[in-house]
Protein backbone atom coordinates (compact mmCIF):
# COMPACT_ATOMS: atom_id res chain seq x y z
CA UNK A 1 0.00 0.00 0.00
CA UNK A 2 2.36 2.45 0.81
CA UNK A 3 4.02 1.49 -2.61
CA UNK A 4 0.95 2.17 -4.40
CA UNK A 5 0.26 5.79 -2.18
CA UNK A 6 3.54 6.32 -3.96
CA UNK A 7 2.55 5.35 -7.37
CA UNK A 8 -0.45 7.51 -6.87
CA UNK A 9 1.49 10.34 -5.41
CA UNK A 10 3.77 10.19 -8.29
CA UNK A 11 1.25 9.63 -10.61
CA UNK A 12 -0.43 12.76 -9.32
CA UNK A 13 2.82 14.61 -10.06
CA UNK A 14 3.96 13.63 -13.00
CA UNK A 15 1.89 16.38 -14.85
CA UNK A 16 2.86 18.32 -12.75
CA UNK A 17 6.76 17.57 -13.44
CA UNK A 18 5.45 17.54 -17.12
CA UNK A 19 4.91 20.76 -17.25
CA UNK A 20 7.86 21.77 -15.60
CA UNK A 21 9.81 19.93 -18.23
CA UNK A 22 8.11 22.01 -21.26
CA UNK A 23 8.32 24.44 -19.25
CA UNK A 24 11.75 24.57 -18.96
CA UNK A 25 11.99 22.92 -22.51
CA UNK A 26 10.45 25.83 -23.51
CA UNK A 27 12.45 27.92 -21.69
CA UNK A 28 15.54 26.58 -23.14
CA UNK A 29 14.54 26.56 -26.86
CA UNK A 30 13.85 30.07 -26.34
CA UNK A 31 16.89 30.94 -25.37
CA UNK A 32 18.54 28.91 -27.71
CA UNK A 33 16.91 30.63 -30.26
CA UNK A 34 17.32 34.18 -28.92
CA UNK A 35 20.96 33.15 -28.38
CA UNK A 36 21.35 32.10 -31.80
CA UNK A 37 19.10 35.57 -33.16
CA UNK A 38 22.07 37.41 -31.08
CA UNK A 39 25.00 35.23 -32.68
CA UNK A 40 23.68 35.53 -36.02
CA UNK A 41 23.06 39.59 -35.46
CA UNK A 42 26.39 40.30 -33.76
CA UNK A 43 28.20 38.08 -36.87
CA UNK A 44 26.10 40.17 -39.19
CA UNK A 45 27.60 43.40 -37.66
CA UNK A 46 30.48 42.17 -37.27
CA UNK A 47 30.33 41.27 -41.15
CA UNK A 48 29.58 44.51 -41.70
CA UNK A 49 32.47 46.36 -39.68
CA UNK A 50 34.82 44.06 -41.12
CA UNK A 51 33.89 44.83 -44.54
CA UNK A 52 34.00 48.81 -43.67
CA UNK A 53 36.92 48.71 -41.76
CA UNK A 54 38.17 47.21 -45.15
CA UNK A 55 36.90 49.65 -47.24
CA UNK A 56 38.03 52.32 -45.06
CA UNK A 57 41.75 50.94 -44.86
CA UNK A 58 41.51 50.56 -48.92
CA UNK A 59 40.78 54.18 -49.57
CA UNK A 60 43.19 54.84 -46.94
CA UNK A 61 45.77 53.18 -48.69
CA UNK A 62 44.56 54.57 -51.90
CA UNK A 63 44.83 58.07 -50.66
CA UNK A 64 48.38 57.24 -49.23
CA UNK A 65 49.40 56.12 -52.86
CA UNK A 66 47.88 58.98 -54.33
CA UNK A 67 49.79 61.37 -51.92
CA UNK A 68 53.22 59.73 -51.72
CA UNK A 69 52.56 59.72 -56.14
CA UNK A 70 51.76 63.67 -56.18
CA UNK A 71 55.07 64.23 -53.20
CA UNK A 72 56.81 62.22 -55.85
CA UNK A 73 55.74 64.11 -58.78
CA UNK A 74 56.43 67.29 -56.92
CA UNK A 75 59.87 66.19 -55.89
CA UNK A 76 61.01 65.58 -59.31
CA UNK A 77 59.71 68.62 -60.40
CA UNK A 78 61.20 70.20 -57.81
CA UNK A 79 64.50 68.45 -58.72
CA UNK A 80 64.20 69.17 -62.53
CA UNK A 81 63.83 72.83 -61.29
CA UNK A 82 66.88 73.22 -59.43
CA UNK A 83 68.81 71.17 -62.19
CA UNK A 84 67.39 73.52 -64.77
CA UNK A 85 68.05 76.57 -62.98
CA UNK A 86 71.74 75.05 -62.21
CA UNK A 87 72.27 74.36 -66.02
CA UNK A 88 71.49 78.07 -67.07
CA UNK A 89 73.10 79.22 -64.10
CA UNK A 90 76.38 77.08 -65.07
CA UNK A 91 75.93 78.15 -69.46
CA UNK A 92 75.38 82.11 -68.07
CA UNK A 93 78.48 81.49 -66.11
CA UNK A 94 80.22 80.26 -68.45
CA UNK A 95 79.78 82.68 -71.12
CA UNK A 96 80.71 85.40 -68.74
CA UNK A 97 84.00 83.47 -68.60
CA UNK A 98 84.26 82.68 -72.39
CA UNK A 99 83.24 86.72 -73.15
CA UNK A 100 85.56 87.69 -70.41
CA UNK A 101 88.36 85.53 -71.51
CA UNK A 102 88.32 87.01 -75.13
CA UNK A 103 88.14 90.41 -73.89
CA UNK A 104 91.20 90.05 -71.75
CA UNK A 105 92.71 88.42 -74.50
CA UNK A 106 92.21 91.18 -77.04
CA UNK A 107 93.42 93.39 -74.43
CA UNK A 108 96.84 91.51 -74.31
CA UNK A 109 96.69 91.55 -77.68
CA UNK A 110 96.56 95.03 -78.13
CA UNK A 111 98.88 95.82 -75.21
CA UNK A 112 101.30 93.61 -76.99
CA UNK A 113 101.00 95.36 -80.08
CA UNK A 114 101.50 99.12 -78.82
CA UNK A 115 104.31 97.41 -76.93
CA UNK A 116 105.53 96.04 -80.02
CA UNK A 117 105.00 99.15 -82.04
CA UNK A 118 106.90 101.50 -79.18
CA UNK A 119 109.96 98.35 -79.32
CA UNK A 120 109.98 99.02 -82.96
CA UNK A 121 109.74 102.52 -82.87
CA UNK A 122 112.59 102.97 -80.24
CA UNK A 123 114.95 100.41 -81.89
CA UNK A 124 114.07 102.69 -85.43
CA UNK A 125 115.47 105.88 -83.32
CA UNK A 126 118.27 104.07 -81.62
CA UNK A 127 119.40 103.25 -85.36
CA UNK A 128 118.41 106.44 -86.54
CA UNK A 129 120.96 107.92 -83.65
CA UNK A 130 123.34 105.19 -84.03
CA UNK A 131 124.04 105.96 -88.21
CA UNK A 132 123.97 109.73 -87.18
CA UNK A 133 126.64 109.06 -84.62
CA UNK A 134 128.39 106.72 -87.25
CA UNK A 135 128.62 109.37 -90.20
CA UNK A 136 129.49 112.08 -87.69
CA UNK A 137 132.33 109.73 -86.31
CA UNK A 138 133.08 108.03 -89.61
CA UNK A 139 132.56 110.97 -91.76
CA UNK A 140 136.20 112.88 -91.69
CA UNK A 141 137.88 109.35 -91.10
CA UNK A 142 136.30 108.66 -95.02
CA UNK A 143 137.25 112.35 -95.77
CA UNK A 144 140.45 111.64 -94.62
CA UNK A 145 140.80 108.09 -96.54
CA UNK A 146 139.91 110.20 -99.47
CA UNK A 147 142.64 112.07 -99.52
CA UNK A 148 144.83 109.15 -98.26
CA UNK A 149 143.43 107.82 -101.91
CA UNK A 150 143.73 110.57 -104.04
CA UNK A 151 147.24 111.32 -102.66
CA UNK A 152 148.49 108.12 -103.55
CA UNK A 153 146.96 108.31 -106.50
CA UNK A 154 148.47 111.53 -107.38
CA UNK A 155 152.00 110.21 -105.99
CA UNK A 156 151.64 107.04 -108.66
CA UNK A 157 150.96 109.11 -111.41
CA UNK A 158 153.52 111.17 -110.83
CA UNK A 159 156.33 108.79 -110.65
Amino acid sequence: EALATAVTKATGGLPQFEEQIEALTGSFSAAVTQSAADLAATASTMREQLEAAQTQMSRSLEEALVQTSQNLIASAAAAFDKMSAASLDFDHHATEIATRTKEQVLLLDRALSEELEKSLTSLGRQLALLSAKFVDDYGPLTDRLRDIVQLAATLEAAQ
